[in-house]
């Protein structure tokens, strides 16, 4: 059964207001920017039942807390963190198996459904033609609208641009089918970071500037190619089983900053700065999410948690009284983006020089 959420009708005046101070000057161009139907937005905006990550999605986009503002109706829905152990995005409803079974590109056979959104979905697969028919990861994007081939567009730019890291998925191939846009990805297997970051368990120090580097590292690679990634939070870092390295996912919704003109607000909202709601995210956007990532690590607490006055974000933490990893952290994630790390690098040379220290 779809699971569905729907605006608790005390506030559906605030979510109204919210339309109309993102400058969207009606419900088609809110349902055109994110990809979804007029007829979900014009629902969500009375009050009616809608699928409970489209009622994600349309919060975000107005800048909205969608729990603050939600009339749950199952509590199951309360954490939708629902993610599949492989470099695909969360699990949605109405999933279907349309492409189980057959072969797409003349070479890929679709083995399993992984996670559908309104207008792509995410299957894994394997190559048929070549030795021991290594597994992949197919995204299928429909062309319904032209945001969706702008997106498909977009990935494919940036994993191009991103090469081969080696904590980076690898793009194989893409290419159009029947009208449909799909990208081939590498596999990786492996638990998300969100399964180590266990509620009310508080990391050591050491252990909490280990992650912290090893997220810097990737991400100095591909702030080196002027690419935010938007994304940063504990579900897109994934633990490979082969080599226990961290592998940074889900670039689907990266932006490049010669090309940041358009309103755009994505990600996880307890790892989003406001500028970032705003929709003007920048390098230091993404250093934000790696110092929630560390503060979540240090306290035990899901950022949900943290004490904030919706600015700043307060948090206490039992550290030795000379260590500096506080401090490192409170730069990490100044509600003023000018007074942060500026870059992935910066960050992690604070960082370096603090443990060399």
């Amino acid at each position: 059964m779809s699971r569905s959420l729907k605006v608790n009708p005390q506030l559906i005046e605030k979510v109204k207001s919210a339309l109309k101070r993102n400058s969207f000057p009606s419900q088609m161009a809110l349902a055109t920017e994110l990809g979804i139907s007029r007829d979900t937005v014009v629902k969500f905006l009375n009050g009616k039942s809608v699928d409970y990550l489209n009622f994600v999605e349309i919060c975000r986009k107005l800048g909205l807390d969608w729990q603050a503002i939600a009339l749950f109706q199952d509590a199951r829905i309360k954490d939708p963190a629902n993610i599949q152990d492989v470099n695909c995005p969360k699990n949605q409803a109405r999933i279907g198996n349309e492409l189980v079974g057959k072969t797409v590109g003349g070479r890929y056979k679709i083995m399993k459904l992984l996670g559908k959104k309104e207008f792509s979905e995410t299957y894994l697969a394997e190559h048929e033609y070549l030795p021991d028919k290594p597994q992949r990861i197919i995204k299928q994007y429909r062309s319904e609208s032209g945001e969706i081939s702008r997106q498909f567009m977009r990935e494919v730019q940036v994993l191009s641009q991103l090469g081969d890291h080696p904590q980076i998925p690898t793009l194989f191939d893409s290419f159009e089918e029947e009208g449909n846009y799909y990208l081939v990805e590498q596999l990786i297997e492996g638990d998300t970071l969100a399964k180590e970051l266990v509620e009310g368990e508080a990391w050591h120090e050491d252990r909490v500037i280990s992650i912290l580097q090893d997220i810097l590292e990737i991400l100095t690679f591909v702030h080196r190619c002027n690419i935010i990634h938007r994304h940063i939070n504990p579900h897109n870092l994934i633990r490979r089983n082969t080599d226990k390295k961290l592998v940074l996912i889900n670039f689907g919704s990266v932006k490049q900053l010669a090309t940041l003109q358009e309103r755009t607000f994505s990600g996880a909202d307890a790892y989003i700065p406001s500028e970032q709601a705003m929709g003007r995210p920048n390098l230091s956007s993404d250093i934000y999410a790696v110092g929630i990532v560390g503060i979540q690590a240090i306290t035990g607490l899901h950022p949900n948690k943290l004490e904030g006055d919706g600015t700043e974000i307060t948090w206490r933490v039992q550290l030795q009284d000379n260590s500096k990893l506080v401090e490192v952290l409170k730069k990490m994630v100044c509600s003023e983006y000018s007074q942060r790390y500026q870059s992935a690098d910066e960050a992690l040379q604070a960082l370096k020089m603090f443990r060399s220290a």
